[in-house]
């Protein structure tokens, strides 16, 4: 007798503040499920923590598989539901620090590491000081906080500021990090705001929830 499929369970911002990233994250699931034979129910939070509690409120008695929404308020928001539930939820899109937790298992690499990566390549390159345009939120205060750590770590000297502050500064043979949404006023914004070629900005750009 064949064995029913394994059920999963998930919200996903396909309209709202996170459309961008959910829409895309859905897509992934999607293929996920297909090629393991999975069955998936996936729902619109909208960006709405309320839409994402009575969701996963519904889920936790009669789904296999819970997989958290996309970005950290959000998981953050249902984790203890899920938790309190004597259940794991398994989150692929939210990894602000505070989310290492019993109860969670964390797919991403903590925000705090999250520019480790481009710091070490600023250090290789002789760069002397790095600046990180830190958006609002607990998210990306952990990825400027990590960054500012591990700038010190390299001998960098290393601050966060918040974007209003920037064109105060002199970003000349300066590392540029932005720790922000795309749009309006994020990463894209402030890369065209400092890149003028008489300026020699050196710059990399992050992108996630806030």
């Amino acid at each position: 007798m064949k064995s029913p499929p394994i059920t999963a369970a998930l919200t996903l911002s396909l309209t709202g503040r996170y459309e961008r990233q959910g829409t895309e994250a859905a897509e992934g699931v999607r293929l996920w499920a297909e090629a393991a034979g999975v069955r998936l129910t996936l729902v619109d939070d909208q960006g709405s923590r309320e839409a994402a509690l009575q969701a996963y409120s519904e889920w936790l008695d009669n789904a296999d598989l819970l997989i958290g929404p996309y970005a950290s308020g959000l998981v953050r928001a249902i984790a203890p539901l899920v938790r309190d539930a004597g259940r794991v939820l398994w989150s692929h899109g939210g990894s602000a620090d505070d989310l290492a937790q019993p109860g969670i298992a964390s797919l991403p690499a903590p925000a705090s590491s999250y520019f480790d990566g481009v710091v070490d390549e600023a250090a290789d390159r002789k760069v002397s000081r790095l600046i990180v345009v830190q958006g609002p939120g607990p998210f990306a205060r952990a990825v400027a906080e990590g960054a500012v750590a591990r700038a010190s770590v390299r001998g960098i000297d290393g601050q966060a500021v918040e974007a209003s502050a920037v064109e105060a500064e002199n970003v000349a043979e300066t590392a540029l990090l932005v720790a922000g949404p795309f749009e309006p006023h994020g990463s894209c914004g402030m890369v065209r705001q400092v890149t003028h070629p008489a300026r020699g900005v050196a710059y990399r750009v992050s992108t996630g929830p806030l």
